[in-house]
C-alpha cells in the first residue's frame, strides 16, 4: 500500500504553499490599494504620510519614514514618521532622530537602488532596516522611504520587491 505520512505532509506541504500563496495574494491587493489611496490625494505631506502608513503595515516594521527631495534643493524637503503598533495601527506622528539614518536615506537617492540592513550589522541601536527609492519618470528619483525594525526578524528581499 501507499505510504500514508508520505501522503499526509506531500498535502501539508500543498497547504502551506496554497497559504502563502494566498499571503502574497493579499498582499498584493493591500499594495494595489494603496496606490489607488495615494493617487487620490495630491499634497506631498498626504502622499508621504499615505506611503508610510502603508509601508508599516504591510511589511510589518515599527517605524517608517518618507523623505521627499526637492528638485535640487535637497535640503527642501517633506519628512513624515509613523510609529505602528500591531494592534492599535499608527501609534504617533513624532519623529525621533535616532530612528532615522540619514546616510542610509542620501546613499539610496544617489544610486536610486535599495538598500537592507540587517540588525546584527546596524551596530549602536541594532535595529534592522530597509531603504527603497521613490523613482519619478524619467528613473528621476524623488527621495526614499525607509522602514525601522521590523516585527519578525530581518527585512527580506520580497520585503524589498513589495516596497519598491
Amino acid at each position: 500500500g501507499v505510504d500514508l505520512t508520505d501522503r499526509k505532509r506531500a498535502e501539508d506541504k500543498l497547504t502551506d504553499l496554497l497559504i502563502e500563496e494566498q499571503r502574497y495574494a493579499t498582499l498584493l491587493e493591500r499594495v494595489a490599494a494603496a496606490s489607488r489611496s495615494i493617487n487620490a490625494v495630491l499634497s506631498a505631506e498626504s502622499i508621504a504620510r499615505i506611503v508610510t502608513e502603508e509601508a508599516c503595515a504591510i511589511i510589518g516594521a515599527r517605524v517608517g519614514t518618507t523623505t521627499f527631495t526637492t528638485s535640487e534643493e535637497r535640503s527642501q524637503r517633506v519628512r513624515t514618521v509613523s510609529r505602528w503598533d500591531k494592534e492599535h495601527g499608527v501609534r504617533s506622528q513624532h519623529f525621533e532622530h535616532a530612528d532615522f539614518d540619514t546616510e542610509l536615506n542620501a546613499q539610496v537617492c544617489k544610486d536610486n537602488q535599495a538598500i537592507r540592513v540587517p540588525r546584527s550589522l546596524s551596530e549602536p541601536d541594532a535595529l534592522g532596516r530597509i531603504a527603497v527609492p521613490l523613482i519619478g519618470h524619467g528613473n528621476r528619483n524623488l527621495g526614499a522611504v525607509q522602514l525601522i525594525d521590523k516585527w519578525e526578524g530581518d527585512f527580506t528581499s520580497e520585503d524589498e520587491s513589495v516596497l519598491t
